[in-house]
């Protein structure tokens, strides 16, 4: 049948899936613009801080 775990298998239970690449690009670009703020904000006379995030887009 449907292999366990996949989002066939989950349809045909009649839960509902959902595709989160949208989501996943619309965090990305948000994060891109945050950086690219920051990047011409920064004065030389004060330190890098760094940015994080807990998206990775190799993830994808």
């Amino acid at each position: 049948m449907h292999p366990e775990g996949s989002a066939a298998s989950s349809k045909a239970l009649g839960r509902t899936v959902l595709d989160m690449k949208i989501a996943v690009n619309f965090s990305i670009l948000v994060s891109q613009k945050e950086f690219v703020h920051r990047y011409c904000q920064h004065r030389e006379e004060e330190p890098w801080l760094p940015m994080m995030t807990s998206a990775c887009p190799s993830w994808d």
